[in-house]
């Protein structure tokens, strides 16, 4: 009935999955998280543009969507264009509302990003408090 139906692990953390089907963006045209979802895919597919598309999208239709604009950022350093991603991130960290998860997930990719530009001791610290956090993996007794 909803046609073809994807169920995709985002390979973040453990048991997370996302769900999406084109046939929902049918009904549901206006549904931003159903646009988030759709760009989520698009990354796992490594279609980086198409997922911007649909990010921006997500965003439009919901201006406090924090998950698409973190995925935005995200694309952004997929794409090799590190310092902007950094940026969209840095920025999205001053906002009060976005939630704890969604904070902590940030944490964690600016990790990435700092060990990526030569700071190694900051971005470590961040990728393991980060990946604690978030649940990727558990701490050392």
């Amino acid at each position: 009935m909803l046609g073809r139906i994807a169920l995709v692990s985002v390979g973040k953390v453990p048991n997370e999955h996302i769900f999406y089907s084109p046939v929902l963006l049918h009904f549901f045209p206006n549904n931003s998280d159903i646009w988030t979802n759709k760009g989520i895919l698009l990354i796992k597919l490594k279609n980086y543009e198409d997922a911007l598309n649909a990010f921006d999208k997500a965003i439009e239709l919901n201006p406090n969507n924090f998950e698409a604009q973190m995925e935005i950022a995200f694309s952004y350093y997929l794409l090799g264009e590190y310092a902007k991603s950094y940026t969209l991130q840095s920025e999205l960290l001053k906002n009060s509302k976005i939630s704890e998860n969604v904070r902590k997930r940030i944490f964690f990719n600016m990790g990435t990003f700092e060990m990526e530009a030569g700071d190694f001791k900051s971005g470590l610290y961040k990728m393991i408090m980060g990946g604690k956090e978030i649940g990727l993996w558990t701490p050392f007794k």
